[in-house]
C-alpha cells in the first residue's frame, strides 16, 4: 500500500505542469485519459501523451526507486521548459516544481530564472503573479510577495489562493496589532459567490475574531453563517487556519463554535445575548445531525 500511494504521487507531479496546476490537474488528467491510448513507452512521449505508469510493476521497495523517480520528475520539467519556453503559464508551474523539490532535486536558479521570465511574457497576468509571490515568499523576500500577490488579484481578477496567501504573509510580517484582515474579508465575501470560497471566507473571519480580538458574539455569528451556506461542507470538518496560526492544526468547526459559545456564556455580554446563543446552538446541532 505504501509503495502505491508514493507511487501515486510521483505520476502525479509528472503530471502537474500538463494538466494546469494543482486546482485543475487531477480532474484534467483524469478527462484525458479517457482518450489515451498509445502504448509507445519512450518516456519523454509519455510526458508529452502520459500514461499512468502500470503500479504492478513496482516489483521492488519503491524507496530504492524514489530518487530516480524525483529526477526523472525534474529533467521532465527542464525538458518542458526546452519545449514551450515562451508560455508563461509553462514557465510559473516548472518554476514552481523546481524551488519545490526536495534537496537536492530543488534547482533554485532555473526556478528564478522560468519565473522571472513568466512576469516578463505576461506581467499582470494573475496565476503568474500568484506563483511568483510564493517563489519571492519562499525566499523570505515578502516584500515583493506581497507586490505580486496584490497584481493577482488586482482590477478584478479573482484569485482566490492568491487573497489567502497574501492575508497570511501580511499577518505573519505585521507588527502585533497592526493589521487586521477583517475588511479585506469583507471584500472577499462580497466577490465571491461560490458556496466553498464563502464558507472559508466566514471561518477564516469568525476564527480571526475569536483568537486574536476576542469578539466572541461576532465570531460565532461568522461561524454560524458559514454552517448554513453549506452544512455538510468538508472545511466545516477540518477547517485549517492560515499558517500564522501555526502549522499541521486543523478543527471541526461545528465542534469550535460549541466552546465558543460556552466561553461566551460565562461573559456579561454573553449573559445578555443568551437566547441568541441558544437558539444559535439549537440550530447548529441540528445541521450537524442531517449532514
Amino acid at each position: 500500500m505504501k509503495a502505491e500511494t508514493t507511487a501515486e504521487s510521483v505520476i502525479e507531479t509528472r503530471h502537474y505542469v500538463r494538466y494546469g496546476g494543482a486546482a485543475n490537474w487531477r480532474r484534467n488528467w483524469s478527462q484525458s485519459r479517457q482518450f489515451q491510448h498509445q502504448k509507445d513507452e519512450d518516456p519523454l512521449k509519455r510526458w508529452l501523451n502520459p500514461q499512468q505508469i502500470p503500479l504492478s510493476c513496482l516489483s521492488v521497495p519503491l524507496e530504492t526507486k524514489q530518487k530516480d523517480y524525483l529526477q526523472l520528475a525534474k529533467e521532465m520539467f527542464l525538458k518542458a521548459l526546452e519545449i514551450e519556453p515562451h508560455c508563461p503559464y509553462n514557465n510559473a508551474r516548472c518554476a514552481k516544481a523546481l524551488w519545490s523539490m526536495p534537496v537536492p532535486y530543488k534547482d533554485k536558479e532555473r526556478a528564478k530564472e522560468a519565473i522571472l521570465h513568466a512576469l516578463t511574457l505576461a506581467p499582470n497576468d494573475s496565476l503568474v503573479n500568484h506563483y511568483a509571490g510564493s517563489f519571492y515568499e519562499y525566499y523570505n523576500d515578502y516584500e515583493k510577495a506581497l507586490i505580486c500577490y496584490e497584481k493577482a488579484t488586482r482590477d478584478g481578477k479573482l484569485n482566490f489562493p492568491a487573497e489567502m496567501d497574501y492575508i497570511n504573509l501580511k499577518m505573519k510580517i505585521s507588527p502585533k496589532g497592526s493589521y487586521s484582515p477583517v475588511f479585506h474579508l469583507d471584500k472577499l465575501a462580497s466577490d465571491y459567490s461560490n458556496p466553498n470560497y464563502r464558507v472559508q471566507i466566514l471561518c477564516h473571519r469568525g476564527f480571526y475574531l475569536y483568537k486574536m480580538e476576542k469578539q466572541y458574539f461576532r465570531a460565532i455569528r461568522n461561524i454560524c453563517t458559514a454552517i448554513k451556506t453549506d452544512p455538510g461542507s468538508q472545511t466545516l470538518k477540518t477547517f485549517h487556519p492560515w499558517k500564522f496560526y501555526g502549522r499541521g492544526i486543523s478543527y471541526n468547526m461545528y465542534d469550535l463554535i460549541e466552546q465558543m459559545a460556552g466561553d461566551y456564556k460565562g461573559m456579561a455580554d454573553g449573559f445578555e445575548n443568551k437566547d441568541f446563543i441558544e437558539e444559535t446552538l439549537e440550530d447548529i446541532r441540528r445541521l450537524r445531525e442531517e449532514n
